[in-house]
């Protein structure tokens, strides 16, 4: 443990209604506003992200269900399985956009917070979507029911899944199961498919992040490709790792491995700087606080882990907290807010979050 050892406590579970978390690994997203008091949470719950909402003193609290539908043509809007919630902070919206990743392609959510106390709403009526067939890719804009059906361009294959999400300025990106990286540009309430691309990368994305301004996704054979805005491939790392998860850490970029460590690296100089054996099983999510230089970590171990780092040319990590949700598998973790101060587990087949508190 560091000198500077931190508390957290467990303070309470939030429950999930109408069923239990997803047993995929980072399956768990989280976006706060100190402006609105407001904190939401997304967790992916088999067929349907559930979405909860509440205040700095938990007197309110919102629950909301988004189902998970396969847009494709023909398929009847039938529920499909989530992979994968993100919410996204795009540079001209005050508000998130959550981005649903399934087996059958990804969704965007426009959500509308309105305050105070329990006057609250998402705006699930402005449906976002990119959806695929075999032979033709389509871009779908849905109010209740669909409304415009526009054919953009040939599409490679039909999707198997959708994973890896991160957002720059007013574009996000979504990765797939065959490697390809799509790019949606958001104005307003509306949606453009811009563009897809597969020549760098065949094989299955499992995570993407934004770091600077750029945009870092990681592969099942263990590369860390390195894109420019428009897509253009800078970097390819082969790093050797089994990675689950990456995200960008100060100057450097932090992954997430199967076998429990979390390595940091050096993007400009293609350099691994340290290895960490953080926990026992696979790591399933990360998550960093700039305001504190603190790192999060989770497993299957059921163990939670708070790491700190030293700023400092090379970096210096130091584990400040760890405890375990006994008998629970964690597949999701993030801090809550900017600091530190708290944050939210979700476990592999719960139909509860665990919301830790800073004690001191």
């Amino acid at each position: 443990m560091s000198d500077r050892e931190l508390c957290y406590k467990l303070e309470r579970e939030i429950p999930i209604v109408n069923g239990n978390t997803s047993a995929i690994s980072n399956n768990l997203s989280v976006s706060f506003s100190a402006n609105a008091n407001l904190t939401c949470a997304v967790v992916a719950n088999k067929n349907q992200a559930h979405t909860v909402s509440w205040d700095d003193k938990f007197e309110w609290m919102v629950h909301n269900i988004v189902p998970a539908k396969d847009l494709n043509t023909g398929k009847s809007n039938k529920k499909v399985e989530v992979m994968q919630v993100k919410f996204c902070s795009l540079k001209s919206r005050t508000t998130p956009v959550l981005v649903i990743c399934t087996v059958a392609g990804a969704s965007n959510f426009s959500l509308i917070f309105h305050r105070p106390d329990m006057e609250y709403s998402h705006n699930y009526n402005d449906v976002l979507a990119v959806s695929s067939r075999r032979k033709n890719q389509y871009f779908l804009f849905y109010s209740n029911k669909m409304i415009l059906q526009k054919k953009l361009f040939n599409c490679i294959a039909l999707w198997k899944y959708t994973k890896g999400v991160a957002c720059i300025e007013d574009e996000i990106f979504i990765g797939c199961h065959a490697g390809t990286i799509f790019r949606l540009s958001i104005k307003n309430d509306t949606a453009k498919l811009t563009g897809s691309w597969d020549e760098y990368n065949k094989e299955p994305v499992v995570d993407m992040v934004t770091f600077r301004n750029w945009l870092v996704v990681a592969n099942m054979k263990g590369d860390l490709l390195v894109f420019d805005s428009e897509l253009h491939c800078l970097k390819n790392i082969y790093t050797g790792l089994s990675i689950n998860c990456i995200i960008s850490v100060n100057n450097w970029l932090a992954c997430g491995t199967i076998i429990g460590q979390v390595v940091l690296y050096d993007i400009e100089k293609e350099a691994m700087l340290a290895e960490i054996n953080a926990h026992s099983q696979p790591i399933t999510d990360l998550d960093y606080t700039a305001g504190e230089s603190l790192i999060l970590s989770t497993s299957e171990d059921s163990f939670v882990r708070v790491w700190r780092l030293e700023n400092s040319t090379t970096p210096k990590i130091s584990c400040c907290f760890s405890t375990s949700v006994e008998n629970v598998p964690i597949a999701g973790g993030c801090f809550t807010d900017a600091q530190g101060s708290s944050f939210l587990l979700s476990g592999y087949d719960y139909s509860v979050m665990f919301y830790f508190r800073l004690t001191q």
